[in-house]
């Protein structure tokens, strides 16, 4: 009440968002904190840390892997106070909570853009909700990985443009494509999400009889895209060129089927999305195909079948026994709101439906965190690779040289900081030769 008159209805509607948002937010980010890994976790994170902590001493700026320059000054800026004011010398536990973070805010803008595109208040918490206890983004979230970063910059991306869409606002058109660029800088890989946001800005104008409609995409599209291809040219100009300096236009033609990528895939998706996740997400679907929602389903269906195509290409990042569930992360989000669209129908339209809804969304949920629960909880415990680093600087002498694995190799010098022989992984004359030397 204002002065003895009712509130609006959308500004009550508004305020209730907020406290949802609020609350979605602090019990993503609790639950990651809660289960945080007990150290640093992979080798791509040592890296991290290092190219962090040297930044943050030096100002000199080392990518990580392919580049990722973004993911190393974010976290930088969270490491700069606890290093510099309180004498803080290891980004571990730093990095660790930003990657919490950036889970949590990740789970913020999964409801901002589901609400923004269905206007369904109810298909926006379930989305985000199953979001924050899906096993995937739990675990890449508990410790520090890069698909956090990359959940909040494609997913912001996706919130602006359907913003701009909807107001017809070139400068939101301009941050959405400027979000998406900078994902280029958390992980490269995150480029095939060009095209479905291309579907999503090409989708309001399914017409195209018109001149003034075709004019009108044209300037849509160079308010949306101009910002992102300056930051695509630099993205590749700055590529780290040890990884990808080999590649050429025929590693992005030649397709190099796997027989075996379908089982891979269904693996994943039974991983991602455990029953009844998977039924619901079929049932969403199907629902969309009856209602008709030709935009939504290219939109969505897009999302995941570009990085399908992607990680089955033999030549382009990675060899498909590499192809790690946690790359899913994100292209497999369209299923959560597949489920979530289910539940909406169902939520709207059943007789007891509202019951029906949040009780078979509560199962969802508890379901996918039990799964992921064993997990969590063990590396909340257990560090393995930082433990045997930690007790090979208990018990040999400090002039002492581990021989070890490349990876393994990584957390013997950021935590015990001893000198190391790498042990070659491949073994042929020529990595025995140099092995042999070494020692």
């Amino acid at each position: 009440m204002i002065g003895g008159l009712k509130e609006p209805a959308s500004t009550t509607h508004r305020n209730k968002a907020q406290v949802v948002i609020l609350a979605l937010f602090l019990i993503s980010l609790m639950l990651r904190i809660i289960y945080l890994n007990a150290g640093l976790f992979h080798h791509d994170a040592v890296y991290l840390a290092n190219s962090v902590e040297l930044f943050v001493d030096t100002g000199v700026l080392i990518p990580v892997v392919e580049g990722r320059q973004m993911w190393v000054l974010l976290n930088s800026l969270t490491y700069f106070i606890p290093h510099h004011i309180f004498g803080v010398a290891s980004s571990e536990l730093s990095l660790n909570l930003t990657t919490a973070l950036f889970g949590a805010i990740a789970v913020v803008f999964m409801y901002l853009f589901t609400w923004q595109y269905f206007k369904n208040r109810f298909l926006a918490f379930a989305s985000s909700l199953m979001l924050a206890f899906n096993t995937f983004a739990l675990t890449t979230s508990t410790h520090t990985r890069g698909q956090p970063y990359s959940m909040v910059f494609v997913l912001a991306s996706f919130y602006f443009l359907q913003k701009a869409i909807q107001t017809s606002k070139n400068n939101l058109r301009l941050l959405s494509g400027i979000l998406l660029g900078l994902s280029l800088f958390v992980r490269m890989s995150n480029l095939p999400f060009i095209f479905p946001h291309i579907i999503l800005m090409l989708a309001p104008h399914l017409q195209l009889n018109k001149k003034s409609e075709k004019a009108t995409i044209v300037r849509e599209a160079l308010f949306t895209y101009s910002g992102f291809i300056v930051l695509l040219i630099a993205a590749f100009l700055i590529l780290d060129t040890n990884q990808f300096g080999t590649m050429s236009l025929g590693d992005w033609i030649n397709f190099s089927y796997k027989p075996n990528y379908v089982a891979y895939l269904v693996n994943y998706f039974q991983l991602f999305l455990p029953f009844p996740g998977f039924f619901l997400a079929a049932i969403g679907v199907a629902m969309m195909i009856l209602k008709k929602q030709k935009a939504k389903l290219a939109f969505l269906f897009s999302w995941v079948l570009v990085y399908c195509v992607f990680y089955s290409h033999s030549n382009i990042w990675y060899k498909i026994s590499e192809v790690s569930p946690r790359y899913f992360s994100v292209p497999f989000i369209p299923f959560i709101i597949f489920v979530a669209f289910a539940l909406s129908e169902i939520h709207g339209r059943v007789k007891y439906g509202k019951t029906i809804a949040y009780i078979l969304l509560g199962i969802v949920v508890i379901v996918s965190f039990i799964d992921v629960y064993p997990i969590i909880y063990y590396r909340h415990h257990h560090a393995a690779e930082k433990e045997l680093a930690l007790f090979a600087l208990e018990n040999t002498e400090s002039n002492s040289i581990v021989i070890a694995l490349p990876d393994q190799a990584t957390f013997f010098r950021y935590y015990a900081n001893k000198d190391i022989i790498v042990c070659p992984e491949t073994i042929n004359e020529q990595t025995v030769d140099i092995f042999t030397k070494d020692i």
